[in-house]
């Protein structure tokens, strides 16, 4: 834990090294001091329909300023990018949720668990995105989220990543993605997860197969409902 704290530290540095050597422009427009600036922000294009319906996605990927953005998420901006995007999908996606009644007023908050990554990928890029874009969530809505609780601790650790496949943006076949995530999951408290309901986060979906898998695995571990969203997908 102390390791990953200090490779958090150390990641961080770096962006805000990086920050000074190239200072950041809004992938639309290029306003200075912004990775994307409101009005540009507003005219990204909506995600096209996801195969699965259960899934929501906000821009599509297919967009050269969103996958920029996803991109200053995993390799530059990171806490910076995660805190633009989240607002966005709090504010253009989630909000549906809470008005379709996803959220009961009177029952649990929703436990917020972002897609992990690989520990040997959390460990070369010092952070995981998605967590990320979770936290923000979480300070937006802290009543109707709640950080997922693991043994006692406050944590995202509920659902791990037990093995480092192949990158699913390099494989091209649907039926090669979804064979290339299966088993890649395990919940790792089942009394935490069982009965409760769960709002699934991902960065970037294309099949729907990482998202759907991590699904299964935590509706086998006993979750009453898992809704999926996604900031991008393409």
């Amino acid at each position: 834990m102390l390791l990953v704290y200090h490779k958090e530290m150390l990641s961080t540095l770096v962006n805000e090294l990086a920050n000074l050597l190239f200072p950041t422009h809004c992938v639309g427009c290029e306003t200075p001091a912004t990775y994307c600036c409101d009005t540009c922000l507003q005219k990204l294009p909506d995600a096209p329909a996801s195969p699965d319906r259960t899934i929501l996605a906000l821009f599509d990927y297919r967009d050269r300023r969103v996958k920029r953005l996803i991109w200053l998420l995993k390799y530059r901006g990171g806490r910076a990018v995660a805190k633009i995007l989240a607002d966005a999908l709090y504010d253009r996606v989630l909000d549906e949720v809470v008005e379709i009644e996803m959220f009961q007023p009177t029952g649990d908050p929703w436990l917020l668990i972002p897609i992990p990554l690989s520990p040997q990928k959390r460990r070369h890029r010092g952070f995981n995105q998605t967590e990320e874009i979770a936290k923000h969530l979480l300070r937006r809505n802290s009543r109707n989220f709640e950080r997922g609780q693991s043994k006692g601790l406050a944590s995202f650790d509920l659902l791990k990543r037990v093995r480092d496949e192949r990158s699913q943006m390099s494989i091209k076949e649907r039926a090669e993605r979804w064979a290339n995530i299966e088993d890649a999951f395990q919940v790792t408290d089942s009394q935490a997860v069982a009965g409760r309901h769960i709002l699934l986060i991902d960065d970037v979906t294309t099949t729907g197969a990482t998202l759907s898998e991590a699904r299964r695995v935590l509706h086998a571990a006993g979750a009453r409902q898992v809704f999926a969203v996604a900031v991008a997908h393409g």
